[in-house]
């Protein structure tokens, strides 16, 4: 398992930059997405941070729509009006 994680790990961080994903549904709790490596959920915490596979995202910027997340894995744009997330 741990194995398995390292290497979606990997193959996120080696993702060129504009690579676009999909958002299938987003809630008050969470957000769905699409990507080339399944779907997945992204839960809200408490505190206004996410959680997804057992990192946390912090939010960098928001602006008309448009959310800067940095993680571990890099640094994402979350465009809410076009429904994607970018790897910046």
């Amino acid at each position: 398992m741990k194995t398995a994680v390292k290497e979606v790990a990997q193959t996120v961080k080696d993702t060129p930059s504009g690579t676009t994903y999909g958002v299938v549904e987003a809630t008050k709790s969470h957000i769905v997405v699409n990507t080339p490596l399944g779907r997945y959920a992204i839960n809200k915490n408490e505190d206004g941070s996410f959680s997804f596979m057992g990192m946390t995202a912090k939010l960098v910027s928001c602006k008309e729509g448009v959310y800067k997340v940095k993680t571990s894995l890099g640094t994402f744009s979350v465009n809410t009006r076009k429904a994607t997330i970018t790897k910046l």
